[in-house]
């Protein structure tokens, strides 16, 4: 009866799993040259610090 309950819950699950598949495109980023990561991470930061900029005027 146990096992039942299990499979029920188990099949519903392999949805979220498929959708697992888009973060595993991230380990491609393995594969970027240390210039294109060093213009994301730029990239980044300068996000980071427009929202805190916002935050603080929105204070």
């Amino acid at each position: 009866m146990g096992d039942d309950d299990f499979d029920g819950q188990e099949e519903p699950y392999s949805e979220p799993r498929g959708q697992l598949d888009t973060p595993r495109e991230d380990k491609q980023a393995s594969k970027l040259s240390s210039e294109q990561r060093r213009r994301l991470e730029k990239k980044l930061e300068q996000r980071r610090l427009e929202r805190q900029i916002a935050d603080y005027e929105c204070d």
